[in-house]
C-alpha cells in the first residue's frame, strides 16, 4: 500500500492524473474500476477530475449524487456515486456488471458502500481495481491519501 500526503486540491488531482496513467495500458483491454473511499470532502471528486482530466475528457467532472452516475465523453469515462444507494445490488441495476464487460474506466465514489457486491464482478483477467482511500490530516486541506 502506498500512502500520499497532499496538500490541496490541484495535488490531489494530480494524484488522480497519476492513477490513470499508471492504468492507461489497460485502456481496451480489461474494465479499470477506481474505488474510492472517504469522508465527506475529502477529495473524491477531485481525484476523479484528475482521472478525467488525464484521459482528455473535456465534461465539467462534479459527483453526480442524485442521478447515481455520469458518463463522459460518450462513455468514455463512467463516475458513479454510490453516497445514496443503500443495497449495493443497485450497483447492477444501472449497469455496472456491463459496463465491466465492456471494458469501461468507471469511478466509483463511496465504493465503501458497495464494497461487498465488488468483488463479484471484479476479477484480474476482466478488471483492474484500484483502491482509493482518502483521509483527513492535520491541516485544513490535507489529506492522506492510500492506494492499494
Amino acid at each position: 500500500m502506498e500512502k500520499i500526503v497532499t496538500r490541496g486540491e490541484k495535488e490531489t488531482q494530480e494524484i488522480g492524473a497519476r492513477l490513470w496513467w499508471e492504468n492507461e495500458k489497460f485502456l481496451g483491454k480489461k474494465a479499470v474500476v477506481f474505488a474510492l473511499e472517504g469522508e465527506l470532502g475529502t477529495g473524491k471528486t477531485q481525484i476523479t477530475k484528475g482521472i478525467a482530466g488525464a484521459m482528455g475528457v473535456k465534461n465539467d467532472v462534479t459527483s453526480p449524487t442524485f442521478t447515481l452516475e455520469a458518463e463522459y465523453d460518450l462513455g468514455k469515462l463512467i463516475h458513479i456515486d454510490a453516497w445514496r444507494i443503500e443495497d449495493p445490488k443497485e450497483l447492477l441495476e444501472i449497469g455496472f456488471e456491463r459496463r465491466i464487460k465492456e471494458k469501461k474506466i468507471i469511478v466509483v465514489e463511496w465504493a465503501d458502500k458497495v464494497r461487498d457486491i465488488l468483488p463479484n464482478y471484479i476479477d484480474d483477467r476482466s478488471c483492474k481495481l484500484v483502491w482509493v482511500r482518502i483521509n483527513y490530516r492535520k491541516g485544513e486541506n490535507e489529506r492522506i491519501i492510500e492506494i492499494e
